[in-house]
């Protein structure tokens, strides 16, 4: 049974994904891991920005997920994105997964948002992304 299958089974009553998000999952789980070895000007970066309730890990949660891509070394308007996680939590992480792909992410409070966007991820993907 792949993850995606035990992800739809487990989920069964709550947010379920659409077939556009399941399809963007398997694009992201497919794609290689990002090429750290080459050199910035030539590598795509993803910055990454999250909107929460507060800055409390125990007590807050995520509200918002965004990003933009950086290819050498310009931003690209439509490489991005920017979505709500209610009322479609999954579709919302999914849409940023398949923007940032496996991308290196350039993020500010790296802690603070790596914690958040785990939790999310895990809590409803199933996801555990090893940024």
């Amino acid at each position: 049974m792949s993850w995606l299958s035990r992800l739809k089974a487990a989920r069964s009553g709550a947010h379920a994904l659409s077939p556009h998000a399941e399809q963007t999952l398997r694009k992201w789980q497919a794609l290689p891991d990002a090429a750290v070895d080459r050199p910035h000007f030539e590598t795509r970066y993803v910055v990454v920005n999250t909107e929460a309730t507060g800055l409390d890990l125990d007590r807050d949660r995520l509200l918002a997920v965004g990003g933009l891509g950086v290819d050498g070394g310009l931003l690209h308007m439509d490489d991005a994105y920017y979505a709500q996680l209610d009322p479609a939590p999954t579709e919302a992480l999914a849409g940023l997964l398949g923007l940032t792909g496996k991308s290196p992410l350039v993020v500010f409070n790296a802690s603070f948002n790596r914690s958040m966007l785990e939790r999310a991820l895990e809590q409803h993907l199933g996801l555990t992304p090893s940024f």
